[in-house]
This record gives structure tokens, C-alpha cells and sequence, in this order.
């Protein structure tokens, strides 16, 4: 199912309950409290839209996107000079359920009965994220750089759209749902509270990882001190925020030799190195082979 909504075609026609569908949006004022009739992506492609999800604000940004299951109660808001373009696409829990039972625990041959349960079940953890940065919003860019175009026409998502999706919410969460087993408190409400947290320091590395920001100023945009910062994010992601940056950064260089012809002393200054030697010297730690190696072999 594939729908259309305005300013102009609000309706109060009811959707689906538990089952995949696609709707895409342009509206410039918008305000309503909301039924997630399913396991629900919320994404952002122009503007933004500011959701309220169990008494939790969230402002989802142009690039980003927010997820949430069938227990969550809240409401959207959208106040805007110009339209604010979104797409909400529902996926059946059924079908999450089925990629969930593709991945296997890595100690048995069974699938992870506790991760199908953390998708839908009240302690899903509720987040918004950035769609440069995952496999999901690979997916949700590639939507909506089609939807785009012309969203009015009969627009069709197949099963093998809605499985693809639901494998890229899996493999993203496999990561962060063990994180937030990691993270040991008391209360399991405080714990997703520190999990928004440090997956929001996370993206700070990955958007300003050019730039080298040291620890402190990483915890002070996550609100909280240096040391529970780097103690709560080497516990949660198994690495030091250090390696995370330079890890990052190798990612972005090994992009770019990949896709470009850009010198690496270039490539290495775009990735906030010092100088080709330094960027040579930490890409061959991380990789075993040089940039000129590495470019050669994947030409």
C-alpha cells in the first residue's frame, strides 16, 4: 500500500493495523496525535518534524529518521514556511519477526529469541538516527530520492522491498540492542536514557570526525561528564571513543580512494590527518595494506 498526504488530502481514513505500507508526505502545518499502527520508520527528507513518543521529544531533522514500535503513544507536530517532506513506512512485526529468525545467535544455530522480543516489546528503544550512517537509511534515501520525483505517481514497494528493510533494521540494531544489554544500571528506562545518549555522541564522531573533537566536548553534547562518557561508551560499543574517530575515518578514506580519483594527501586532509604520513601510517594499521595498495586493488 502506497498513499499520498497534503495540507490538502488530510483524512481521517483508518490505516492498517500490523501490516508494511508506505506513505509519503508534504505538509506545512500539521498537528495530531498518532496511532504506530506497526513497527514504524518516521523519516525526514526536507524540514523538519518534531515528534512527542512516550513523553520523549524528538526532532527529526532533514536526513534523519525516527523508529518506534506498535506500544508507543505520542504525537507529531510540523510548523513550517515550506513543505516538509517525510516518508512513514510500517512494517508488519510479522515480517520483522521473520528477518529477526534470519540471524543467527553467534554461540548456537538458533535465532535470538531476546532480539525479537526487544523489537516488539514496550522496551524497544525509541531513537532517531542519521541516514548517512546506517543500512536502513541507505534504504530511505534511495526511497526517497524515488518518491521524490514524483510522489503522486502508483508507486509500488514489493515484498522484497519491505524484507530488505526489515534485514537493515536487524543488522543495524544486532550492535546497539547488545550495547544496551551492556549497559548496567538499575532501572531499564535509565538505561535507554544513557543508550540515546552515547548513539548520540556516536554520531557526533561520525558527522565531525574531520575535525578530531576530543572526549570532552563529545560528553558535553551528550550531557554528561568525560569519564561516564568514556566508560559508558567503551562498555556499550566494546571501543574507546578514540578508535571509533579513527575508524571512522578510515571508513571515509577507504570510500574515497574507492570512488575517486583524488590524491590521498587530499583524502587525508578532507579526514582531518596531518599529513599523508600520518594518514599512511594509521591506514595500514587498519587495514595491513597501504592507500596506494589499497586503490590499486579495488579498481
Amino acid at each position: 500500500m502506497y498513499n499520498v498526504f497534503t495540507d490538502n488530502s488530510l483524512t481521517t481514513a483508518p490505516l492498517p493495523l500490523r501490516s508494511s505500507l508506505v506513505n509519503f508526505s508534504l505538509y506545512r502545518q500539521l498537528e495530531c496525535p498518532l496511532t504506530f499502527r506497526s513497527f514504524s520508520v518516521k523519516f525526514v527528507g526536507a524540514g523538519c518534524e518534531r515528534y512527542t513518543v512516550n513523553g520523549t521529544n524528538y526532532h527529526v531533522n532533514e536526513g534523519s529518521y525516527l523508529l518506534v514500535n506498535h506500544h508507543a503513544e505520542g504525537g507529531v507536530l510540523i510548523d513550517s514556511k515550506r513543505d516538509v517532506r517525510g516518508i512513514c513506512i510500517d512494517v508488519s512485526p510479522a515480517l520483522l519477526s521473520e528477518a529477526v529468525g534470519s540471524y543467527l545467535r553467534a554461540d548456537t544455530l538458533h535465532p535470538d529469541e531476546s532480539l525479537d522480543v526487544f523489537f516488539s516489546s514496550p522496551d524497544f528503544l525509541e531513537n532517531t538516527y542519521t541516514a548517512q550512517h546506517t543500512a536502513t537509511g541507505e534504504l530511505l534515501l534511495a526511497a526517497d530520492a524515488r518518491l521524490r520525483e514524483n510522489p503522486f505517481a502508483p508507486h509500488t514497494f514489493d515484498s522484497d522491498f519491505y524484507f530488505a528493510l526489515a534485514a537493515a533494521l536487524v543488522a543495524d540494531h544486532i550492535p546497539l540492542y547488545r550495547g544496551l544489554q551492556s549497559v548496567r544500571t538499575a532501572r531499564y528506562n535509565t538505561r535507554k536514557d544513557l543508550m540515546r545518549r552515547l548513539l548520540r555522541g556516536k554520531e557526533y564522531i561520525e558527522r565531525h570526525f574531520a575535525f578530531a573533537p576530543d572526549v570532552a566536548t563529545i560528553a558535553r553534547e551528550c550531557g554528561m561528564s568525560e569519564y561516564h562518557f568514556f566508560r559508558l561508551f567503551k562498555q556499550a560499543f566494546g571501543i574507546t571513543p578514540h578508535k571509533h574517530l579513527m575508524q571512522t575515518r578510515i571508513a571515509y578514506c577507504r570510500n574515497r580512494l574507492r570512488t575517486s580519483n583524488i590524491p590521498a594527501s587530499d583524502i587525508a586532509i578532507e579526514a582531518g590527518f596531518a599529513d599523508v604520513h600520518a594518514f599512511s601510517k594509521s591506514f595500514k594499521e587498519h587495514t595491513g595494506i597501504s592507500p596506494v595498495q589499497y586503490r590499486a586493488t579495488t579498481r
